[in-house]
């Protein structure tokens, strides 16, 4: 757990950010992602911001609607 808030979906695979951020603009309540280089993890978030620090080395990104 990264401490994300409204955490709604881990989707595990070897994904890139650009398909992490497809991911989420298909998915009509997803409001920001969870993206790590690393670990090739998308997390698809309802909220649009963490509530603890940057954690290894994912990014945050918050769609713009």
């Amino acid at each position: 757990n990264l401490g994300v808030i409204d955490f709604e979906l881990n989707v595990e695979g070897n994904f890139g950010i650009d398909e992490c951020i497809q991911f989420c603009n298909n998915y009509t309540r997803c409001k920001s992602i969870q993206w790590s280089e690393t670990f090739t993890t998308c997390i698809i978030l309802y909220g649009n911001k963490a509530n603890q620090p940057k954690q290894e080395d994912y990014v945050i990104c918050t769609k713009n609607i």
